[in-house]
């Protein structure tokens, strides 16, 4: 998602969540994604798809963005270990670290800065002098304007979608679930402000958690009770707005702005440009309704 949006794509852009095929030129093994119910979607925008980890809305993301452009982007971000450039990796199908994922969250977090990970950041002796200090190295990954439009996405995540049980804690944060394939991981990576988490509920040897133990379900109540305690006594803040960013409340099924038979709106983040201009109409909202029947 990240990389749509640095290439010029809106999170009110419609993506279709209908059902795929894919075949193997070799083994012609077929390969069918499908989402967590079963159930397809129609035409969602990016922001709907994300928040509620609609799986083949996601694959056709990928496939149009390019996945080594994808494979790129995360390694920008963070993502040290290696990437197979299939379009499954949308969903998860390379295994990597908890530390890589919580790192590049965090640079989403930190305005589109990296800041590679260290375990001791300093060393005193029994005086109090400092013995050894070491501080992370910074580069930039991501323009602060492609970063905060992605954070605003993943807030969506908490308060629309699979993740909004972290609601509770009362205050700015965005994250995003993850459940593997026969619940084998559950996963909740997120962030507030100041400070990026990650949880991961798992075994060493595959194996399964058990049914519906979701990332939702499994992981994500860790993580509400960590980040209580870790952000109980500080200040209540947002994610800092950069410039070249438009904040519009826009209809959420059609994307638009709102209008005088469809005013529903939720807050949405805009590259400069790339915000829509049109107002939603009464028949704009039903052709969306209509295609998202089963």
């Amino acid at each position: 998602y990240t990389t749509a949006i640095d290439m010029g794509t809106s999170p009110m852009d419609v993506l279709f969540d209908a059902p795929l095929v894919y075949e193997d030129p070799v083994t012609h093994v077929k390969w069918k994604p499908r989402n967590f119910s079963n159930e397809f979607h129609g035409p969602v925008t990016l922001q709907r798809a994300l928040e509620m980890s609609y799986n083949t809305a996601t694959i056709r993301l990928a496939e149009k963005v390019g996945i080594e452009k994808v494979i790129s982007y995360a390694q920008r971000l963070g993502i040290t270990s290696p990437l197979k450039p299939y379009l499954s990796l949308a969903l998860g199908t390379s295994e990597v670290t908890l530390l890589e994922m919580v790192a590049a969250y965090g640079t989403l977090a930190n305005q589109g800065i990296r800041a590679e990970p260290v375990f001791i950041t300093q060393i005193k002796d029994n005086r109090g002098l400092i013995l050894e200090e070491n501080r992370p190295r910074l580069s930039p990954a991501l323009s602060p304007q492609t970063a905060y439009v992605a954070t605003q996405m993943l807030k969506g995540v908490i308060e629309r979608g699979t993740g909004k049980g972290a609601k509770v804690l009362a205050r700015p944060l965005a994250g995003k679930t993850g459940t593997t394939d026969d619940y084998g991981d559950a996963w909740f990576i997120g962030f507030s402000p100041t400070l990026a988490t990650g949880v991961w509920v798992g075994m060493d040897a595959r194996a399964t958690l058990g049914r519906l133990e979701t990332g939702a379900r499994a992981a994500l109540p860790i993580w509400i009770d960590f980040m209580k305690a870790a952000l109980e006594e500080k200040e209540v803040q947002d994610f800092p707005i950069p410039d070249k960013i438009k904040l519009l409340d826009v209809n959420p099924e059609t994307g638009l702005l709102p209008g005088p038979e469809c005013s529903n709106t939720i807050p949405v983040a805009f590259i400069e440009g790339t915000e829509p201009k049109t107002q939603c109409t009464a028949r704009s909202a039903a052709v969306m309704k209509e295609s998202q029947q089963p």
